[in-house]
């Protein structure tokens, strides 16, 4: 396999390369072209078609050729660290601080919960696709999960029992024929192959927990991956032969239209062909570039934040 890489002299650094029969033109941002910085730490597409992004010295959107910055003088911690958007396509951002604002037709709101516990300790946010938004603690075994649909506390969790109690709750262990819950820990076993995990939990099955198909959702666990079986509510091991690429700590992971899995490490990042079978293929990518994010926008482009290389 071959992989052929033009480089173009514009304002900013343009390649195209061709992996699998497949063209990639890939342009990079920095701060020369508008980013507030270029340390960038995740993105998202809003409805509109605009991209949003979160760096170290504020949001910004980009509309494919300008990026506009200085949105909400109002924030009180200009660094958001992580964003996303709902069903309802609403943008929600999370600051360093641990503050949790959400965006509705460009007007910024701050969550603002009494009962959640102390101030600017929730430090992990994530949407689990079921219409829950779930803040965490430090430790990511406590947490809380909002109703995005009215706002509403929906569920508190705080031991492993609560957290295997909501799992059933909301289907994803639909069946427990095959599962022992003992000493905090989840085990299942099938054809002779057992899977155990210590203290599972919520947060992290859905931190960054991606739907592969109507049946499948991919998912990592102690930097390992797996996806989990809807139809037979069962766990498999995946990807164990690239395990030495995936240690570097792995981020965030995303599809693509071809079903490729692009992988965001500490090292780089990673694109994987086939991922859930057992003729996986992994390429790497921007082996200098320490990963931050990768999202996929409605037309297909790949999006890669960085942290200091700006956004790819």
């Amino acid at each position: 396999m071959k992989t052929r890489f033009w480089c173009l002299i514009f304002p900013f650094l343009f390649i195209q390369i061709t992996l699998f029969g497949q063209e990639y033109a890939i342009t990079k941002y920095t701060k020369s072209e508008g980013l507030p910085s270029n340390y960038c730490y995740n993105t998202v597409q809003d409805d509109a078609g605009f991209l949003w992004i979160c760096t170290e010295a504020g949001i910004c959107t980009f509309d494919g050729n300008n990026f506009q910055t200085d949105l909400f003088p109002e924030l009180f911690n200009k660094e958001i660290i992580r964003i996303k958007k709902d069903k309802k396509g609403r943008i929600w951002l999370l600051a360093l601080s641990g503050e949790v604002y959400y965006i509705v037709k460009s007007k910024l709101h701050r969550l603002d919960f009494p009962n959640l516990g102390p101030k600017n300790k929730k430090i992990y946010m994530t949407l689990d696709g079921l219409g829950h938004l779930w803040l965490s603690e430090g430790n990511g075994f406590d947490a809380t999960g909002f109703s995005i649909d009215d706002l509403q506390i929906k569920y508190k969790v705080h031991t492993f029992e609560e957290h295997v109690k909501v799992l059933k709750e909301l289907g994803v262990l639909s069946s427990l024929e095959s599962t022992r819950v003992e000493n905090d820990r989840l085990s299942f076993s099938q054809q002779e192959k057992k899977i155990s995990f210590s203290k599972f939990n919520i947060h992290k099955f859905f931190s960054d927990a991606l739907r592969y198909d109507d049946q499948k959702t991919i998912f990592t666990y102690e930097q390992k991956m797996f996806y989990f079986d809807y139809s037979t509510s069962s766990f498999h091991r995946i990807l164990e032969k690239y395990q030495s690429y995936l240690n570097s700590n792995i981020i965030n992971f995303e599809l693509d239209n071809h079903k490729n899995l692009w992988v965001a490490t500490k090292n780089g990042f990673f694109r994987i062909k086939d991922p859930l079978s057992e003729d996986a293929h992994l390429d790497e990518y921007f082996t200098d570039a320490r990963g931050a994010s990768v999202t996929v926008d409605n037309q297909n482009n790949l999006w890669i934040s960085t942290l200091s290389n700006g956004l790819i």
